[in-house]
């Protein structure tokens, strides 16, 4: 009889009307296509030869995969890139629907909001020496922020949202779930990022000066502003790569190439389609084969009599860490 903030409902009935529709293949495949957007999004925003904007983008990707999975981080993922190439395209009215959608899907709107006010102190910043334009769109950024903080109280928790963002991170750290802690270099994922993030500051320091155009500085200030975050919680890694991949190049600039003298612009469309073949094939391969060998040995499989006796002798609550939960049930 608790209540229960269920702050995730828009995700849950999205979820379930993909399931009743076509079923947990259906539902998966929802999902893929949403990391593929994202990704999509960050390769649309990078400049410079497709050499190098393969390159950067493919070095965060095996980081950023430790959040693929059908639940509403990956949403959060796509609204990332959804609101940088918003910014950076100058594209403003559309951003109060998508905080309002965002904040009913996952408390990670809080990112949004950080992303979005960092953006707009940049534009009031530039427009201090700047002509016409760079005032207009600092103002209009001004008067978004808030309303756009605002929007994230249409949900059924109202303001209480952001209360329940604060306690529920609270008690990850209290209850040491990993995706929750900060980024120690203890693993790959997080030895990983921190090599990438180094690399990226470096670049930072020595071309930050050559960014002259809007849609350079909005890209670069939200990859700046993602960087503590994801230092400060594992969680927040693969947004950070997701928008520091396009930051970089253009910090790069549209002229660098990896090796002088290298041509760019140059297409192999035979080339291509058999990567993508190649690809697409051994990707369904591996889906064929786990699927073959684990799933329907584990789905109905019936628990052991000695494992069902244990949980029935016990004399009161049973408890389980954060990811046992799925067993214990």
């Amino acid at each position: 009889g608790a209540f229960w903030p269920n702050h995730e409902w828009l995700w849950q009935a999205f979820s379930y009307a993909l399931y009743r529709l076509g079923g947990m293949p259906l539902l998966t495949g929802v999902g893929a296509a949403i990391v593929t957007g994202a990704l999509v999004l960050a390769y649309r925003l990078m400049v410079g030869a497709v050499t190098t904007r393969f390159l950067l983008l493919v070095l965060g990707v095996p980081l950023a995969a430790s959040v693929w999975a059908l639940r509403p981080q990956i949403v959060s993922l796509a609204c990332v890139a959804a609101l940088v190439t918003l910014l950076a395209r100058e594209r403003y009215r559309p951003l109060p629907l998508l905080f309002v959608a965002w904040a009913n899907v996952h408390g990670a709107v809080a990112l949004g909001v950080a992303i979005l006010g960092a953006t707009a102190l940049a534009a009031v910043v530039r427009a201090r020496t700047g002509d016409v334009l760079d005032k207009k769109r600092a103002w209009t950024l001004a008067l978004l922020t808030p309303v756009c903080a605002a929007a994230t109280a249409l949900t059924p928790m109202g303001t209480r949202l952001w209360t329940f963002i604060g306690e529920s991170m609270s008690r990850s750290h209290e209850t040491l779930i990993i995706e929750w802690m900060p980024a120690y270099p203890t693993g790959p994922v997080e030895i990983g990022f921190w090599v990438l993030a180094i690399a990226f500051v470096v670049l930072l320091a020595r071309r930050w000066r050559r960014l002259e155009h809007w849609t350079d500085v909005a890209i670069v200030v939200a990859a700046v502003v993602m960087l503590p975050l994801a230092a400060r919680a594992v969680r927040n890694i693969p947004p950070f790569l997701l928008v520091a991949a396009p930051a970089a190049s253009r910090l790069l600039g549209p002229d660098f190439q990896l090796r002088r003298g290298a041509r760019g612009g140059e297409d192999h469309p035979a080339l291509n389609l058999a990567l993508l073949g190649g690809l697409g094939l051994a990707g369904l391969g591996v889906v064929a084969f786990a699927w073959a060998t684990s799933l329907p040995k584990r789905v109905g499989r019936p628990r052991s009599d000695g494992s069902i006796a244990a949980v029935r002798a016990c004399p009161s609550a049973l408890y389980n860490r954060y990811g046992d939960g799925g067993f214990v049930i």
